[in-house]
């Protein structure tokens, strides 16, 4: 009775499986002749109807689709239209398995892609895809370093990017770069406070002495930023004042000291020396990645 009942269970999976394949293909078919009807639009299903159509079998259904998105990804015409339906099958398939990680990966990567004025098509689209990665994954380090680069290059948000590098770099798997990078994006960002709290935060937390060192290193290195810092602004006040950049002495700092060996004070009140480190990243041109 026992082997009975199995084998009619084998049965019914094997015609649900093949329901869902019968259903995709139907799919397929559609949207290839709505392709060719409408010039190459692509057409998917709603994540609602493929889960119906996959009768609870929905890995099977967001596995089918992977291959799709594969395909698509492949095809040489696609790249000249800068593969501008990816999210949708990313969507798509996320939707109907949160659980697919790759998946997720294969997205937020690819989905963005440079353009001829020189800016970003689907910049918003990979973005919003991390955002639903870090979501479902929240202990990945790889998720929360994705999205901080995201926001720092494409969307200009150093505050939000540097706390993404933050999140990662608080993974053991996270590479010893992580770290050190959340530093320099606070800086940056003008949080000397926060980057000095973080990086002591790594110089007595971690594990591994190269990174304590190199983080204790960022924290004389936010030192003597502030110092500059300091210099720079009283510069630009005085210069405002007299018409003419003045001295370090008349600002009332030695010229001889450590802090500043090898820079000079240029006449815009900035800085300047061979080697020269700011704690400063890559900020976005004007309107770059919108």
């Amino acid at each position: 009775m026992k082997v009975i009942k199995r084998a009619l269970l084998i049965v019914v999976l094997l015609a649900m499986a093949g329901a869902i394949v019968v259903q995709s293909k139907q799919l397929e078919n559609r949207a290839q002749s709505e392709r060719q009807r409408r010039g190459g639009l692509i057409y998917l299903p709603s994540p609602l109807q493929l889960k119906l159509l996959s009768l609870g079998f929905t890995t099977v259904a967001a596995d089918y689709f992977w291959v799709q998105t594969l395909q698509y990804a492949g095809a040489p015409e696609r790249a000249v239209e800068n593969y501008k339906d990816l999210p949708d099958f990313i969507d798509l398939i996320t939707d109907v398995d949160p659980n697919f990680r790759y998946a997720y990966k294969f997205g937020i990567l690819m989905t963005p892609q440079k353009i001829q004025d020189g800016g970003w098509l689907n910049a918003e689209r990979s973005t919003a895809i991390a955002e639903r990665a870090v979501a479902q994954f929240p202990d990945d380090w790889n998720f929360h370093f994705y999205l901080g680069y995201n926001y720092l290059f494409f969307h200009d948000r150093k505050s939000d990017a540097a706390e993404q590098f933050r999140q990662a770099a608080r993974s053991p798997k996270a590479p010893q770069y992580v770290g050190p990078l959340a530093i320099r994006v606070l800086a940056a960002e003008g949080d000397l406070d926060k980057a000095a709290l973080f990086a002591e935060e790594i110089a007595r937390t971690s594990p591994d002495e190269m990174v304590a060192e190199t983080a204790r290193r960022r924290i004389a290195m936010i030192g003597r930023e502030r110092v500059l810092r300091d210099i720079e602004a009283k510069c630009r006040e005085r210069k405002a004042q007299i018409g003419i950049r003045p001295s370090l002495t008349e600002l009332g700092f030695d010229e001889q000291s450590s802090v500043l060996h090898g820079l000079t004070l240029g006449e815009d009140c900035v800085f300047e020396g061979v080697g020269i480190d700011r704690l400063q990243v890559h900020v976005p041109a004007s309107g770059e990645g919108k």
